[in-house]
């Protein structure tokens, strides 16, 4: 069973990310901002920052995060393709499951 790790940034994008416990980590946005040109993808996370990617292209940096997050954890996140929202951003960890 994977583990799921929802963030909030700051930007109001909402995003929950998937450790499948392997290589073939993923992404996706939870509810519809309307700020992301993408909204699920693949996730770049072998070491910190985690990298919420499209097709090898950085949507999200997740800087600080890591597996080892609690809830309530924060830290500074970059939105590479947005719209209409600030490329620089705080993210929250919201849950943990």
């Amino acid at each position: 069973m994977a583990s799921r790790y929802r963030y909030s940034l700051s930007g109001g994008i909402v995003i929950e990310v998937i450790d499948n416990w392997g290589p073939l980590n993923e992404w996706k946005e939870v509810g519809e901002s309307g700020k992301l040109l993408d909204t699920e993808g693949g996730l770049q996370s072998t070491v910190p920052p985690k990298v919420c990617t499209v097709r090898g292209q950085p949507v999200i940096t997740l800087v600080g995060a890591s597996w080892a997050s609690e809830e309530g954890d924060t830290g500074e996140a970059t939105v590479h393709f947005g719209i209409k929202t600030p490329s620089k951003q705080r993210w929250k960890l919201t849950s943990k499951t």
